[in-house]
Formats: C-alpha cells, sequence, structure tokens
C-alpha cells in the first residue's frame, strides 16, 4: 500500500504544547491557512476568505526539537506527514463530528514564505597582468593565482 504524505505551510496558531501522552512523548500544536483569497473590485484589494485550523501532532525526537524551539504566534510553518480521520459520534445530536489530525514526518519553518536574508561578500577584484608590468607586479599576480588554487573551495549556503 503506498503512503499518502501530504505537505502543508500555514501559520503557527498558539505556542507547540507537551500532550502528556502515557506511552509516547508527543507534541501538538495547530496550523492555520487560508482557503481561499478572492479580488474585490469594490475595495480594490484582496480579501482573505475563511480560514482553516489543522491539528499537528508529532512525536520522539521531531516533537523535543519542537518543543525546545522558540516559535511564536503567526511563524510561517512547514509541515509534512500524513493526514488521518478522527471521527467521533455525539450521542446528544446524532451526528457524526469529523475531525483531522495531521500526523508529522517533519516540521519546520518555511524558508519559501518567510523572511529570508542572505549576505553576499564582494570578491576583491583581480587586475589582469599586462605587458609592460614590472617584476614585483607579475610575481604577486602569479603568487595569488597559485594561493586560489591551492586553497579549498568555500561552501557556500545554496550548496549546503
Amino acid at each position: 500500500m503506498p503512503e499518502n504524505l501530504f505537505l502543508q505551510i500555514g501559520d503557527l496558531c498558539g505556542v507547540p504544547r507537551d500532550v502528556g501522552h502515557p506511552d509516547r512523548f508527543e507534541v501538538k500544536f495547530i496550523l492555520g491557512f487560508n482557503n481561499d483569497r478572492r479580488f474585490s473590485k469594490d475595495t480594490g484589494r484582496w480579501d482573505d476568505g475563511t480560514a482553516t485550523f489543522l491539528d499537528v501532532v508529532c512525536s520522539g525526537t521531531l516533537a523535543k526539537n519542537v518543543l525546545e524551539s522558540d516559535w511564536t504566534t503567526g511563524l510561517k510553518i512547514m509541515v509534512y506527514g500524513h493526514l488521518t480521520n478522527n471521527d467521533s459520534f455525539d450521542h446528544e445530536i446524532g451526528k457524526t463530528i469529523p475531525a483531522f489530525t495531521f500526523k508529522a514526518i517533519h516540521a519546520g519553518p518555511s524558508a519559501r514564505r518567510g523572511p529570508v536574508t542572505a549576505i553576499r561578500e564582494r570578491k576583491a577584484r583581480h587586475e589582469p597582468v599586462r605587458a609592460g608590468d614590472m617584476f614585483p607586479q607579475v610575481a604577486r599576480a602569479l603568487e595569488e593565482m597559485q594561493r586560489r588554487r591551492t586553497e579549498p573551495a568555500v561552501e557556500t549556503p545554496a550548496a549546503a
């Protein structure tokens, strides 16, 4: 049977909390996202539709990492895992109440929708050796080229 894994990105509602499950360590938090977004011609701006809230549960090492993090309300969170259905029957009204829980395999801040800053250092510009340059200038240029060839490559955040 193939696994059905889903990716959800939304806003963290509240702070992650320990469920206190007797058998295993679990952490629960609520993920909120908008289903619908429409452009209103009357106001000339985008209006958010009704919000959907999803209970997210994670366990094990992921739960410990989530609980120890400094996540705050409104942080953009990306969650990857299984969607499970936990329907319950209410005997007073005689109806089934649908409830969905997202069992997370991975959870973390979303780099795609959150603020990202990058710092790029300017490289020193090297002048080429020209005809007529003095010996010390040519020697410095050769030493610099040799140094650049022998030093190890620096890992960039994009390559890591």
